[in-house]
């Protein structure tokens, strides 16, 4: 784990209910960002920190977390059809085990999904 980039206060301030397919939030510190029912299809979150975020209802169709670290978040009604998770950290993380059904990379042997 390296150093995060950090987004702008007023970009950190407006994610939820947000449009933002395709967006690169890799390697970022989203330390309890807010993501709840945003379109974020496809976005890149390699490497980023989103511990405590609410993820709740966002749609995430196709977006990559691999490597990214999602203890403490929030994912209920959170639709991640192949999305990846290929060494992500998922423990604890509060959500559906079926939500991950169609997802790719999930390690359930060592997620904590309550």
């Amino acid at each position: 784990m390296g150093t995060y980039r950090n987004l702008p206060p007023e970009r950190f301030a407006n994610l939820a209910g947000r449009v933002l397919s395709g967006e690169d939030f890799s390697d970022y510190d989203l330390l309890e960002a807010d993501f709840s029912g945003s379109i974020c299809r496809g976005c890149d979150f390699t490497g980023a920190m989103l511990a405590w975020s609410n993820l709740r209802g966002a749609d995430f169709t196709g977006a990559n977390f691999t490597n990214a670290i999602l203890c403490e978040a929030e994912m209920y009604g959170a639709i991640l059809t192949d999305a990846v998770f290929t060494g992500a950290g998922l423990g604890p993380v509060y959500a559906d085990p079926a939500q991950f059904a169609d997802a790719r990379g999930v390690d359930m042997e060592s997620a904590d999904i309550l």
